[in-house]
């Protein structure tokens, strides 16, 4: 409703100034994590993505559905996180990042795979190790980096964390 340049001065007065640097508010006490989590899905889906608080050990029970775990902005407390995994015509996906490292040492499968990808090499320190164990009849485990978007693919902009020679 401003008639004038000048009109609307009155409203943005108190803003922060182009550059300038805010300091973020406070959050509150923290989160402590749980020890466990147990994920279950029958014929459907299960995810934990994005910002959310890792715990010590997670329990997934899949039955014809998917479980996906994306641990690139997960934010943990301790350097161990441990999966137990029970797949019956599912799959696990875990999103890995540099620094995670992923032991599937004690997976029993029948009828399934196990596929652990980390591009980045052993010069890389770990920052998190997690370890899988459990049984798989009929589905897949798989530990991977993230992957580029179409949009990403086509316009050949780098995979996300990958290593570059220099």
């Amino acid at each position: 409703s401003a008639r004038t340049y000048g009109g609307p001065a009155g409203l943005t007065r108190g803003l922060p100034a182009e550059g300038a640097i805010l300091t973020p508010l406070p959050t509150g006490p923290p989160v402590t994590p749980k020890n466990v989590v147990r994920l279950e899905a029958r014929g459907g889906n299960v995810s934990r993505d994005n910002r959310w608080v890792m715990t010590r050990r997670i329990e997934a029970k899949v039955a014809g559905g998917n479980c996906r775990l994306d641990l690139t902005q997960a934010v943990f407390s301790h350097r161990a996180l441990e999966i137990v995994a029970d797949m019956r015509g599912g799959n696990l996906v875990i999103i890995t990042r540099p620094g995670i490292a992923v032991d599937t040492d004690d997976v029993a499968t029948r009828g399934g795979n196990v596929k652990v990808r980390a591009p980045w090499g052993p010069e890389v320190p770990v920052s998190l190790h997690v370890t899988v164990s459990g049984r798989i009849r009929g589905g897949n485990i798989v530990a991977r980096p993230p992957r580029r978007s179409l949009w990403g693919w086509l316009m050949r902009r780098p995979r996300p964390y990958a290593i570059t020679a220099g």
